[in-house]
């Protein structure tokens, strides 16, 4: 039987693309796995990877370094990718709302001479990082000693919702030059980078929709008065009612330079969106009240020895006396 060496050089590559792809995905992990890893933060939600990360447990496995201690927690391991200009990368992703703080432990073992760092990014670790690190191990870990690093990243109110990406980017391959290892220091690079202990830590001060005036100060103006509605979040808009109404994504659109005129008793109800996702509380309400003319008082008698008649008037129609 005669054989194509055609037929059998394309089974061969399908073959090849096949195991690699299998390899690829034995290689990444689910986001519920990430999660567990991280110590299933509040506040974060994850993404299943794009990379070469794996849940481990216990002792640092691959590590052999004196004196590193045991970690009796789960936590992340990511290896770096090969080569390559521009330089590749094992990644996986995640999600915050609202402005705060990223804490996390992390230790890293990569090839620094050639660029290759574990990086936290926003899609773009050229223009976007927000923060990276890269260094080698060596064998000089005090007995006791904790050895993971610890870091803390903020996230600011550009936008409510922020997807970040941590990731090893591997070697950059332009200028590369073969990193030279101190072996008398003990000094050892094994291509990885570790993960542990996730907490978010939402900045409390940061709101998504707020009025001004505030009318818990100001509850009250004089004829007619300007409300503001505010959000220290610059892609947030707002959908307003100013009839009693609750507010839904048909309703007025806010627009900042053209604030609500109101001029009598009135409560403003509004909602907050992120593109078409409503963010923040049900509803936000603020009530603001007309104030009175001065009122007038007219004693009925000029003397008198158990009681008086006192009349309240005022120019302002249908006005409450207290």
């Amino acid at each position: 039987m005669r054989h194509c060496p055609l037929k059998l050089a394309v089974l061969f590559a399908a073959l090849s693309l096949a195991l690699l792809d299998g390899f690829s995905l034995q290689a990444k992990i689910s986001a519920a796995n990430l999660a567990k890893a991280l110590d299933n933060p509040p506040g974060i939600t994850f993404f299943n990877s794009d990379g070469d990360w794996s849940a481990k447990t216990g002792t640092v496995s691959g590590v052999n370094i004196k004196n590193v201690p045991s970690v009796g927690n789960t936590y992340l391991e990511g290896k770096a990718p090969g080569r390559g200009t521009p330089q590749k990368q094992n990644s996986f992703r995640f999600q915050v709302q609202g402005a705060g703080t990223l804490h996390f432990r992390y230790q890293v073992s990569l090839d620094y001479y050639n660029d290759s760092a574990l990086c936290l990014h926003l899609g773009n670790y050229e223009e976007d990082c927000l923060w990276e690190d890269s260094d080698i191990l060596d064998d000089f870990v005090e007995p006791g000693a904790d050895w993971w690093l610890e870091e803390e990243v903020y996230f600011d109110g550009e936008t409510y919702t922020n997807e970040a990406v941590f990731a090893i980017l591997g070697p950059d391959d332009e200028f590369y030059e073969k990193l030279e290892l101190d072996k008398e220091y003990g000094e050892k690079l094994y291509s990885k980078a570790w993960l542990d202990s996730f907490v978010w830590e939402p900045d409390e001060d940061m709101q998504i929709l707020f009025f001004e005036p505030d009318p818990e100060q100001f509850p009250a103006f004089d004829n007619w008065q300007y409300i503001y509605i505010e959000s220290d979040y610059d892609n947030v808009s707002f959908r307003y009612t100013t009839d009693g109404s609750l507010p839904n994504l048909n309703s007025p659109l806010y627009d900042p330079e053209q604030p609500i005129v109101i001029d009598k008793n009135t409560t403003v109800n509004a909602i907050a969106y992120e593109g078409n996702n409503k963010i923040g509380a049900a509803v936000y309400r603020a009530s603001y009240q007309l104030m009175t003319a001065a009122p007038q008082l007219t004693l009925q008698q000029d003397d008198f020895a158990d009681f008086a008649t006192v009349s309240f008037s005022s120019e302002t129609p249908d006005a409450c006396f207290y």
